[in-house]
């Protein structure tokens, strides 16, 4: 009997078509595969990274049509090469989606260090000669800032993830190679100011079923980063969710386009130009070569 029901299992996943959500970390990966997670009605599977609570997958107790859908999705951060090497099988489609450097670096700094947003965004020294302690933790945090952003600037995230630049290449060189996978790219930015119109054309470009309009705009309102962000902020403490509900409010942070211009400092601006700056131009985040002096 057990062996009857291991065939079955085998067979069925065989059906199973994969999409792979690929991005550098802090990129939108996350709400990206809710979104396609909740317009398939696919539940979100284990990616590359395994043994590492899967966030997105949350998603998965709140489908109603999971168990018959013929898609999952699975969320990675690897580079090509890392990527291929860890997945039991290529998905036949993959959509990537990049963010402009410098948010993703504010974002990721938040992420790992313990500074508040009021300890780091710039402001005048003078504002602060009769606060010692608050003129101590902003000289701290901003310290810590001017570090990371060598570091990131330079490694990026390192390891099986490599640089910001370097991911961004090595996929684009996969999609030029592999024509057998259908591939789609998707900006953050394009995603945030039209949301429903940018994962349709994704959607086309994957050849994947199309939504009614109803059921797109259900699901872009549902995995919005408002209703997402009040949906963890009203959980119960004690609730059974991927790496608790302290940290999720936490990963979801603000989501806004531009917001590196409240903490980059012109020295920070010319650190990432010097090693990021050549693909931020050709994605057309920047049309001047020196924008970090208009910081």
């Amino acid at each position: 009997m057990h062996q009857e029901k291991k065939a079955l299992l085998l067979k069925t996943n065989e059906c199973i078509e994969h999409i792979s959500v690929v991005g550098f970390p802090k990129s939108g990966n996350t709400w990206l595969a809710r979104l396609f997670a909740d317009i398939l009605g696919a539940p979100v599977r284990q990616g590359a990274m395994r043994g590492n609570p899967e966030i997105a997958a949350e998603i998965n107790e709140r489908l109603t049509r999971q168990a018959d859908s013929q898609f999952d999705i699975r969320k990675e951060h690897f580079l090509p090469a890392s990527y291929f090497r860890e997945v039991d099988e290529v998905p036949a489609r993959i959509v990537y989606i990049y963010r402009d450097v410098r948010d993703v670096l504010i974002s990721a700094f938040f992420y790992k260090s313990r500074c508040r947003e009021a300890d780091v965004r710039i402001k005048s020294y003078v504002s602060l000669l009769f606060k010692p302690y608050a003129l101590f933790c902003y000289w701290k945090c901003r310290r810590k800032l001017s570090k990371y952003v060598k570091t990131f600037s330079e490694k990026g995230w390192g390891g099986p993830v490599g640089s910001w630049r370097q991911h961004i290449a090595e996929w684009h060189k996969v999609n030029d190679q592999q024509p057998d996978i259908e591939f789609a790219f998707i900006s953050y930015e394009e995603l945030v100011k039209d949301t429903a119109s940018t994962v349709l054309q994704a959607i086309h470009k994957l050849k994947l079923p199309i939504p009614s309009d109803e059921h797109l705009q259900n699901a872009v309102e549902r995995q919005s980063f408002a209703s997402q962000k009040r949906y963890f902020e009203q959980l119960p403490g004690d609730s059974n969710v991927p790496l608790g509900k302290e940290f999720n409010v936490n990963f979801l942070r603000k989501g806004i386009i531009g917001d590196w211009k409240n903490f980059l400092s012109r020295r920070m601006g010319r650190i990432v130009h010097e090693h990021q700056g050549e693909t931020l131009l050709r994605l057309g985040y920047e049309s001047d070569p020196e924008w970090y002096e208009k910081i």
